[in-house]
């Protein structure tokens, strides 16, 4: 039966107990009994007393240095004065004579017994190296069946390389990803296999398994593969090395099988591509109506939102938002739907209630786009494209940060751009003015860096309305 190490520990221990129980009587016994026959037979003259070593020797053997001792010490007391040196003549030791032989007999019993104590750590040492060694052996035959198991039933696709990149094994789940049963991949260089790769990433692979085997990990690298029978598939892969005595003498990689994913992703981005250009169709008519109605301002909005993009671009936004302000900025005017035509296009100057109603426009606005689903916020844009930083703007006099940077870079170019063009009440006043404009109310009304962004633009990267 086997025993683990402590249960080797727990049994020793257990058997040095009933050694000491059984052998220290028997010693005793045993010691008595060869005083007496010293004792008849004549005293230490004659040979027999030599026998009084053997129950020295054995205590030492049986219970190591302090049984030798404790033996070797009685064992010269009994050959002192409590025995003569000739039972018949009555002659008894001298006591440097006792003590002379109970010294003797005392160092022949530490002797014994440190030398039975050295070889039993020895043998216990070998026991327990023995015991760890078998350990170590089960320890090791459960993981090389976990890691055989594993690798024989794992998803992904497992193979190790030598430094050369020939494939030395490569788990069975190859045929069902590629269609190559691992018999037909094993002993092939990667180099070999390059017709299962895209055309030209054989070379991306190989210079990846060169870092590799200089020390280095690769990990999600994306492969399009071609499989056995011509199919596409897609792979994630990943690798490292192997190191044996400080030096890499090979290459572990998986390759995990994200076919699934990528074909969702493509279907996704083409679907995204599919709503993007029905969302462009329907901002393009949203605009056009508003161009319809008032044909005076035609082109105003794309102006507009070109701009705003540009200037959105100059201080750096995010690509995702600068597709909202130009969204944005093409159907700012979009309220303007619900307004009478007469007012829009009228020549002469407004009346109070007339303007009163255009000021309705952005409310209209956002009541039409608020409940479509754009990704981005482009009905609140359009709500604050008329509101100033000073709270002086319309519809809610909103100020300062309660705007959107959005809304702020619509207003400064819904402004240059009015001021430079064509207006059915009076011609148009040019850049100049309208930089000017926007210059001299730079951190009042409008966004300070909003407005420096549409300075640089005209005169130093000589910016021009789209047409």
């Amino acid at each position: 039966m086997r025993m683990d190490t402590i249960g080797l520990f727990e049994w020793e221990e257990e058997h040095e107990r009933l050694i000491r129980v059984i052998t220290i009587p028997l010693l005793v016994l045993f010691l008595a009994g060869v005083y007496l026959f010293v004792y008849t037979t004549g005293g230490i003259k004659f040979v027999y007393s030599h026998t009084m070593y053997v129950p020295i020797l054995l205590a030492g053997f049986a219970l190591g240095i302090k049984g030798g001792v404790a033996f070797g010490m009685l064992g010269g007391i009994v050959l002192g004065p409590f025995m003569p040196i000739e039972v018949q003549a009555r002659e008894y030791q001298d006591t440097l004579n006792w003590v002379y032989r109970a010294g003797i007999f005392t160092l022949i019993g530490f002797l014994t017994g440190a030398a039975a104590d050295g070889f039993r750590f020895y043998i216990h040492h070998l026991k327990t190296l023995s015991c760890d060694l078998e350990t170590s052996n089960r320890n090791l035959q459960r993981l090389d069946e976990h890691y055989r198991l594993s690798f024989q039933n794992a998803s992904d696709i497992i193979w190790t390389t030598d430094t050369e990149l020939t494939i030395l094994k490569i788990s069975p789940s190859v045929e069902k990803f590629l269609g190559y049963t691992p018999e037909e991949l094993t002993g092939r260089s990667l180099a070999e296999l390059s017709k299962a790769l895209q055309p030209g990433a054989i070379g991306r692979a190989m210079n990846e398994l060169k870092e590799v085997l200089r020390g280095k990990t690769v990990s999600s690298s994306v492969y399009r593969l071609v499989a056995k029978d011509g199919s596409v598939r897609y792979g994630e892969f990943s690798s490292s090395p192997i190191w044996q005595d400080d030096r890499v003498t090979g290459v572990v990689s998986v390759l995990r099988d994200i076919t699934d994913r990528k074909n969702a992703e493509e279907e996704l981005a083409e679907t995204f591509t599919k709503t993007r250009k029905a969302l462009d169709a329907t901002v393009a008519v949203m605009a056009a109506t508003v161009e319809v109605r008032d044909p005076y301002t035609a082109g105003h909005q794309r102006r507009v939102g070109d701009l705003a993009r540009t200037i959105a671009v100059k201080i750096a936004m995010p690509d995702d938002q600068i597709e909202g302000i130009f969204t944005a900025g093409k159907i700012h005017d979009l309220g303007k739907i619900s307004i009478p035509a007469e007012i829009l296009s009228k020549p002469g100057i407004l009346t109070d209630t007339e303007r009163m109603l255009i000021k309705t426009h952005p409310q209209s606005g956002y009541d039409l786009l608020k409940n479509i689903d754009f990704p981005w916020p482009v009905a609140r844009m359009v709500l604050e494209h008329h509101e100033r930083m000073d709270g002086s703007g319309y519809p809610d006099g909103l100020t300062g940060d309660q705007l959107l940077l959005e809304s702020r870079i619509l207003a400064v170019a819904d402004v240059v751009e009015a001021i430079a063009s064509h207006r059915p009440y009076r011609p148009a006043l040019g850049i100049d003015a309208a930089l000017e404009e926007i210059t001299e109310k730079r951190g009042v009304i409008y966004d300070p860096d909003v407005v420096d962004a549409c300075v640089q633009l005209f005169r130093e990267n000589n910016y021009q309305f789209v047409d």
